[in-house]
């Protein structure tokens, strides 16, 4: 899980495996920008790419006379979720001991889904994943209702 830094317009047609495009965690760097050879070829045999989303549920007469819920979901604006992040780029990463507890850690210190949850939450006051567990997981993020798939490598 990390946090993409570029937008599409940033990204040239043709990029080499040094080409940082995002920012993440891992127990050798703590928060760095991450480049797509070592961070994400080298490691990662599939992965997602994900929107959060901030959804909005109204009152709605349907047909006119029967009352129900209408939800509706907006991209949130990625570049404050990257802002909020980048300012942690050189904190470490969790040690064994805070690793089930790492919603506490943050923000002195990151696994790579509590990154993603912790900017999200600060930027958007979104909560991905589940509110009363102290950790979270990739599969949590993937899970989350308010994350959407964009697209996937595979």
């Amino acid at each position: 899980v990390a946090i993409i830094s570029k937008d599409a317009s940033s990204v040239p047609s043709s990029v080499s495996r040094s080409f940082s495009f995002t920012i993440g965690t891992n127990s050798e760097k703590g928060m760095h920008e991450e480049e797509l050879g070592e961070d994400w070829i080298d490691k990662h045999g599939a992965s997602y790419l994900m929107q959060p989303v901030r959804k909005t549920r109204t009152y709605d007469w349907k047909l006119g006379f029967i009352p129900g819920w209408k939800t509706t979901t907006e991209d949130v604006d990625n570049n404050a979720t990257y802002n909020k992040i980048a300012g942690t780029l050189g904190r470490p990463y969790c040690s064994i001991l805070q690793f089930l507890t790492t919603k506490w850690a943050v923000p002195e210190r990151f696994i790579c889904s509590s990154s993603a949850w912790w900017a999200i939450k600060e930027a958007h006051g979104i909560g991905i994943g589940d509110f009363y567990k102290p950790t979270i997981f990739p599969a949590g993020v993937f899970e989350s209702s308010d994350m959407r798939i964009v697209g996937k490598t595979w």
